[in-house]
């Protein structure tokens, strides 16, 4: 738990589930596990409790979107697949199984599941309704439990039907093994040339935007998240992106604009200012405002 406090703040909502596991027990094995959370917690404040609360009031995280109920589900499909049209056939998947693993597992597995699966991802979607927290990330210390109610299902079938229980791991193999061996294979992101493009051009002064807007954690992590100093997010009115401000002066009227080949941002009021850059199906533009006439 200790080392899961300094690895990231998911773990706060895991702590929390963690101390529901004894239930109301008063032996001395109770008492032991909840000290050891509470014993981490207290050391990682001590330490890291000051820097934790200067990242709280920093705004680098405004690119996770808030909790909706589609986002929730399409945030818990990705520690299954990395499809989001099929959430909607995975969760109530996961959802029938974690209810046989709760049934059919060994005593005190229903316990578990509710503690370390249900009640971080009820804590991490009741904090991302009002912060930007709320990533498949932030709970990968929880992917078991999909996985685990998905095998649930598969044991299940088989015992009603050999053939039924063929057919249920014919889909979890579906499911699972696809998006597994493309997250196996390696393959840096497409958007890599044009990120590393546009960071070796822009310069404090200049703005870094991305069409459409909805791709916006493309620039949001890599040049607000992981730049030092605040994340200066802006509106440009006459240009359809999501728009950042390298540096801590005025905008310069220059903006390096990515955006994907099948794309084409209306730029009207805006000239070049050099040669459009390209590669691995993205554009990179660089635009500066024209002068009023």
């Amino acid at each position: 738990m200790l080392v899961g406090f300094f690895d990231h703040g998911s773990s706060l909502v895991l702590a929390a589930g963690l101390m529901l596991v004894p239930g109301f027990r008063r032996d001395r094995g109770a008492w032991e596990w909840r000290v050891a959370i509470v014993g981490a917690f207290a050391v990682w404040a001590l330490v890291w409790g000051t820097s934790f609360m200067d990242q709280l009031g920093r705004p680098h995280s405004t690119w996770i979107p808030h909790t909706t109920p589609s986002y929730l589900a399409t945030t818990l499909n990705e520690l299954v697949d990395s499809f989001p049209s099929l959430r909607w056939l995975v969760l109530p998947l996961v959802i029938a199984g974690c209810w046989l693993a709760g049934r059919r597992g060994p005593s005190g597995l229903g316990r578990v599941i509710v503690c370390c699966g249900v009640v971080p991802v009820a804590l991490a979607a009741l904090i991302g309704m009002r912060e930007h927290f709320l990533l498949a990330r932030s709970l990968a210390f929880l992917s078991w439990v999909p996985l685990l109610g998905l095998a649930f299902i598969v044991a299940e079938a088989f015992e009603r039907w050999r053939l039924l229980g063929l057919a249920a791991l014919g889909l979890a193999g579906v499911l699972v093994v696809p998006s597994t061996i493309d997250a196996l294979s390696d393959k840096q992101p497409s958007t890599a040339a044009a990120i590393v493009r546009v960071g070796a051009v822009a310069r404090d002064g200049d703005a870094v935007a991305v069409h459409p807007p909805w791709l916006r954690p493309l620039s949001r992590w890599y040049f607000g998240v992981r730049r030092p100093g605040d994340e200066r997010v802006m509106t440009i009115d006459d240009l359809d992106a999501d728009v950042l401000m390298f540096g801590d002066g005025p905008w310069n009227g220059r903006v390096w604009l990515i955006e994907p080949i099948t794309y084409h941002a209306t730029t009207n009021g805006y000239d070049s200012c050099a040669p459009t850059w390209a590669r691995d199906g993205f554009r990179v533009h660089c635009l500066v405002r024209r002068p009023a006439s």
